[in-house]
This record gives structure tokens, C-alpha cells and sequence, in this order.
């Protein structure tokens, strides 16, 4: 294990790790949430195809299926830093953070500590003001 990367570990472990925090998270997701997500991967995946559902080709598919995974990336990158910042002033722990994000406490609050600590300051300074 090399313990300056705290997310370098065995695969086999790593795959066992995401499927559990997969499987917790899941289970709280609401179905019409979870029905979305599916939904969305599909439409994304059917898009990287050279073909339409038709069987015609279509050049500019895979190319619109790289815009709409990079507007899905950055729109939910955004949502996940609201989503920490949220879920640390609901006193949530880093563990479960890190849970929720399937990664390690250590990448997760590396990560994320210096934008939840800064929304925290401004949130003090507004209330001292």
C-alpha cells in the first residue's frame, strides 16, 4: 500500500469498497432519483454510438455525446460542492462524506476543506456584520 497516496490500494479492494458504498447509497437514493441517473447514462452511452437508433450513420454523435458528458461533468461537479459544503453544515462527518463520495476521508477532505472552511467564514463574517 503506499500510504502517500491514500487512494492508490489494491483493486480488488478499491472494487469492493465502491460496491459497499454503492450499495448503502443506493439504497436511500428516492427511486424516481435513481430511474433519472439510469436514464441519463443511457442517453449518454446511446449517444457515443456512430449510429442513430435508426441505423443511419451520424458523424456528429460521438462528439455531442462528449459535450453532454462535459456539461453533465461540470454541472455536477458544481452540485457536489454544494452538496459537501451542505452536508458539513448539517454536521456530517468527513467518514461519511467520503462514503457518500466513495473515496477516502483524507481525498475527500483534501479535496473539499479549504471551500467548506471559506463558505464558513463568509458565513460568520455575514452573521458578525
Amino acid at each position: 500500500m503506499d500510504f502517500e497516496d491514500p487512494d492508490a490500494c489494491d483493486e480488488g479492494l478499491q472494487r469492493e469498497w465502491v460496491r459497499h458504498t454503492e450499495g448503502s447509497m443506493s439504497r436511500t437514493l428516492p427511486e424516481r432519483l435513481r430511474r433519472l441517473l439510469d436514464e441519463v447514462e443511457e442517453a449518454v452511452h446511446a449517444l457515443s454510438a456512430p449510429l442513430r437508433p435508426s441505423g443511419e450513420p451520424d458523424e456528429q454523435r460521438p462528439l455531442l455525446a462528449v459535450y453532454v458528458a462535459t456539461r453533465l461533468q461540470a454541472g455536477a461537479e458544481e452540485r457536489q460542492k454544494e452538496a459537501v459544503r451542505a452536508a458539513r453544515a448539517a454536521d456530517y462527518s468527513w467518514d461519511e462524506i467520503a462514503q457518500a463520495l466513495m473515496t477516502s476521508k483524507q481525498s475527500a477532505h483534501e479535496r473539499f476543506r479549504k471551500q467548506v472552511s471559506d463558505e464558513q467564514k463568509k458565513q460568520e463574517s455575514a452573521a458578525h456584520s
